[in-house]
């Protein structure tokens, strides 16, 4: 199953522990009508469940759907749909810049770069066990690619 990226927003506030449709548009900032209708899709479809005004991921789905959250097409998928939308509102002036750059570097300037994803990454995982809402995460895009490689998997 491909979850949305609105699905996901939803599932992953829930999965910080179970909520009342109130509570996960205050975590995400979606509209209350637009969380009615995932959480009723998803309960329809028995990935999630409604008790008491609650909405929770039931115990037998739980490994379901994280293995469907982590399976790289729907990461993929995702991180598409985010970059888009970066991309867009950057360009339109709405968000912070989206920065990109085409440049040469020797062997030794790889070396550094290779060093300073290293730690970016590095710092991000040491952050990764914070919690908060939903809607205050930072959507962090980085890494390398060498131009001529990726024209070649683009035209695969």
């Amino acid at each position: 199953m491909n979850f949305t990226i609105l699905e996901r927003v939803v599932i992953e506030s829930i999965f910080k522990g179970n909520k009342t449709v109130k509570k996960i548009v205050e975590d995400t900032s979606l509209n209350s009508k637009l969380i009615e209708h995932i959480t009723t899709s998803l309960c329809e479809a028995k990935l999630l469940e409604e008790r008491e005004g609650e909405v929770k991921i039931p115990s037998q789905k739980r490994d379901y759907i994280i293995q469907n959250m982590q399976n790289k097409k729907n990461q993929m998928i995702e991180m598409n749909t985010l970059i888009k939308s970066c991309m867009r509102k950057s360009v339109q002036g709405l968000e912070k810049p989206f920065h990109f750059k085409k440049v040469f570097m020797d062997d030794k300037e790889q070396v550094i770069l290779q060093g300073l994803l290293n730690n970016v990454d590095n710092f991000l995982k040491s952050v990764e066990s914070n919690r908060g809402k939903t809607k205050n995460e930072t959507i962090i895009f980085w890494g390398s690619e060498n131009y001529a490689s990726s024209l070649y998997s683009y035209m695969a």
